[in-house]
């Protein structure tokens, strides 16, 4: 992003209209990313839904976080059982 911020706002002029095509849709495409970003933060925000966000997750990352020991055991004994490089 920060060399397509670079490219949208360099002092200079565009070479040909392909460039300033280009340019002009960058503009474009970080205008709506900022927008979308801007819309999504204040919809969170009414109503508290980040609150109700987190409170749905927290059981989805419970039983996620259940599974992880067993495939890290499983992970741990697979490089255990390779013998060891002279």
């Amino acid at each position: 992003r920060l060399k397509h911020l670079s490219f949208i706002f360099s002092t200079e002029k565009a070479q040909n209209p392909m460039q300033l095509m280009r340019k002009a849709n960058m503009l474009v495409s970080v205008l709506l990313d900022v927008a979308l970003g801007l819309l999504l933060l204040s919809w969170l925000h009414s109503n508290n839904r980040i609150g109700q966000l987190a409170n749905a997750l927290v059981p989805v990352a419970d039983a996620i976080s259940t599974l992880c020991p067993p495939l890290l055991s499983i992970s741990c004994g697979m490089w255990d059982s390779q013998p060891a490089l002279d």
